[in-house]
């Protein structure tokens, strides 16, 4: 009970007879904190079924005794039991005081708002400065001056003509060391050749420049860049002159031909006409026979196939000075077929060889030479047909001219199953001369 006036205190004793001396041990303790005593006396009291007595005491502080004046400063403190107001006092307190937080009352719009018109002194934060641009600006009542001042100003700014400053021999001469861009002026560059040339320091690339050099450049090897294929390949139409390699020309045979650009002298075209009787049978049975002056010669039909020939190198009797640079063109096969129906497999063929009698101790050789029928005999069923009158065309394809020491054979097969009954009327050679 801090600064309390008076105060009951209590105590439980055991006996009546010691109540008395034990309150005044507690009364002792109390007096020396500036407590006067006065007892009350003493009651019995029932705990858990026991008597004791319970004493009393009033206590009054010696600050509270009639006529007594006490140092109570502290009651009129800040908590005290009677702490004083100085709401609404006036004077000067003796000692400084520390002013309670009120920043919010002198700040803008407070109530005891602060004016700092005319006050000195540098802030603690850095203010943001009312607008105030044009106090600066020309003429303003703190112009700025820009004079020495670094640093770039946002906006581009329009400077004093001062261009001879920066000329020739001027104040502030530009070096144009290094700049880019284009002048407006052409310029004469200093003799600078050497810089351009192979090796200098600014070496001329000439890849893809144009125009004609003053003096004759020694092209790179770039022939492959000319040759077919190449990415500038050259085109010799129209070209003249002899190439140093012999070239093979593109077909054009039709050149050569009568009414080409370039004929050639028109061969001397001939023809040997056989007979029936110059046929020569190398197996089965053949009865030669004439009627009107016309030889034939007829094949008894046999199972088998049979053999014929003509040597029509017999009948070009053999190469010489006018006949030199001969060709064989085609042969024409006159021959009846008037039997019965012929089997499936039965055929009549030609086939041209050219065999030559080589040198002593040279065997013999013999080749075909390929060809083709015309087109009402180049199947089988249409060389089987019953006509009485068949002209069989076999042209030879590219036969060379016939060369010394060789002589050809037309060689007839027939294949016949029993009933092919073939009569063999003559043989027609066509041939012609070409002068190499």
């Amino acid at each position: 009970m801090a600064n309390a006036k008076s105060k009951i205190i209590d105590m439980t004793v055991t006996s009546a007879s010691t109540w008395d001396t034990d309150l005044n041990s507690l009364i002792e303790a109390q007096e020396a904190t500036g407590w006067v005593a006065q007892k009350i006396g003493f009651d019995p009291v029932n705990v858990g079924g026991s008597t004791y007595l319970k004493a009393w005491a009033l206590l009054v502080h010696q600050d509270y005794l009639p006529g007594v004046v006490r140092a109570h400063n502290t009651d009129h403190q800040n908590g005290g039991v009677d702490e004083i107001s100085v709401a609404g006092l006036s004077g000067l307190l003796a000692d400084a005081q520390t002013a309670a937080a009120h920043a919010a009352s002198h700040q803008n719009g407070g109530a005891d708002e602060i004016s700092v018109a005319d006050l000195s002194g540098l802030l603690a934060d850095a203010q943001t400065a009312a607008a105030h641009a044009a106090s600066h600006q020309n003429g303003g009542a703190d112009e700025i001056s820009v004079a020495d001042l670094s640093g770039l100003l946002a906006d581009g700014q329009t400077p004093l003509a001062h261009a001879a400053s920066h000329q020739n021999g001027g104040a502030d001469e530009i070096s144009v060391a290094d700049l880019s861009g284009l002048l407006a002026d052409g310029q004469t560059p200093l003799a600078h050749a050497a810089s351009h040339q192979n090796g200098g320091a600014d070496e001329i690339s000439v890849a893809d420049l144009s125009g004609l050099l003053a003096d004759g450049q020694t092209p790179l090897a770039h022939a492959a860049s000319h040759q077919n294929g190449g990415a500038d390949e050259i085109s010799v139409a129209d070209l003249s002159g002899l190439l140093a390699d012999g070239q093979t020309p593109l077909a054009h045979i039709a050149s050569h031909a009568y009414g080409g650009t370039d004929p050639v002298p028109a061969p001397t075209d001939g023809q040997v006409v056989l007979s029936a009787s110059d046929i020569k049978a190398i197996s089965g049975t053949w009865t030669q026979s004439i009627a009107a002056g016309i030889p034939a010669v007829a094949r008894t039909p046999n199972a088998a196939t049979e053999v014929a020939l003509f040597d029509i190198g017999a009948a070009l009797r053999s190469r010489s000075t006018a006949l030199k640079g001969t060709v064989i063109t085609s042969v024409e096969l006159k021959y009846a077929q008037a039997g019965g129906a012929p089997g499936p497999a039965d055929d009549i063929t030609c086939q041209l060889y050219r065999f030559a009698l080589n040198a002593h101790g040279v065997a013999a050789t013999a080749t075909e030479n390929g060809g083709h029928y015309d087109e009402d005999h180049n199947i089988t069923a249409e060389r089987q047909l019953q006509e009485p009158d068949h002209t069989l065309t076999y042209t030879l394809d590219d036969m060379d001219p016939i060369a010394n020491g060789e002589g050809c054979l037309l060689v007839i097969t027939i294949v016949d199953a029993g009933g092919f009954d073939i009569t063999i009327r003559g043989l027609v050679v066509n041939y012609t001369y070409i002068d190499h």
